[in-house]
C-alpha cells in the first residue's frame, strides 16, 4: 500500500529516472542501482561483480566504484554488510572467508584487495580510459600507500578513547600534513 502511494504521488521524470538506473542506464544511485551497463548492449556482456559496503560508506569499495564509473566498465553490484551492520551471507563467506570488502570477481577471478582490484581492472579493460596516465605508475603506487596511511591513523583515531588523545591525533596531523605535500606536488 505504501509503495502503492509513493508511486502515485512521484512526479513522472523521476520515475523514469529511477526505472533507468534500475536498468543500468541511468545516474548511480548507490541506494537504489545493482548494475551499471554504460555502453554495453545488456547484461550479457558484463564480466565484473563489485561486492561493496550495503551502507555505501567504505571508502576502499567507493574507491574501486568510482574507479569502474571513470573507466565506464558494465559491472553489477551485489551489497554486504560491513561488519558492524550485520551478518554476511554464508555463500559471500564461503568464496571470501575473511569477509573483508571491496571484492570484485572479474572474468571469474576474485579479486580482494582494493588496490590489486584497481590493477586487474586497468589491466584488463585496457580498451577503456586509463585511470593512471603513463609513466606516473610509481606515483600513483606511492599515492595510494599514502592514502592507506591517512584511513590508518584515522581509524585509530576514531576508535581512540577520545579526540585529545594526543599520540593519535599527532600521527593523524603528520600523515594530513603529508597528504598536503603530495597534493601540491601531484596537482591535486
Amino acid at each position: 500500500d505504501l509503495q502503492q502511494r509513493l508511486s502515485d504521488v512521484t512526479p513522472p521524470e523521476e520515475a523514469a529516472d529511477l526505472d533507468a538506473t534500475r536498468a543500468g542506464r541511468g545516474r548511480l544511485r548507490v541506494d537504489v542501482s545493482t548494475k551499471r551497463l554504460f555502453d554495453a548492449g545488456g547484461d550479457d556482456e558484463i564480466r565484473v561483480l563489485l561486492y561493496r559496503d550495503h551502507a555505501a560508506w567504505c571508502p576502499y569499495c567507493e574507491k574501486v566504484q568510482l574507479a569502474l564509473e571513470e573507466k565506464q566498465v558494465p559491472y553489477r553490484i551485489r551489497k554486504i554488510n560491513m561488519n558492524c551492520y550485520g551478518d554476511k551471507p554464508l555463500d559471500f563467506l564461503a568464496r571470501n572467508p575473511m569477509g573483508l570488502l571491496p571484492v570484485a570477481e572479474i572474468d571469474g577471478e576474485l579479486i580482494t584487495d582494493s588496490n590489486s582490484i584497481l590493477d586487474v581492472v586497468e589491466e584488463t579493460f585496457r580498451d577503456k580510459r586509463p585511470l593512471v596516465p603513463p609513466g606516473r605508475e610509481a606515483e600513483v603506487r606511492g599515492l595510494l600507500q599514502l592514502e592507506r596511511m591517512l584511513f590508518s591513523v584515522w581509524f585509530s583515531w576514531l576508535r581512540s578513547q577520545g579526540p585529545n588523545d594526543a599520540s593519535l591525533r599527532g600521527n593523524f596531523v603528520k600523515v594530513l600534513e603529508e597528504v598536503e605535500r603530495q597534493l601540491a606536488v601531484n596537482e591535486g
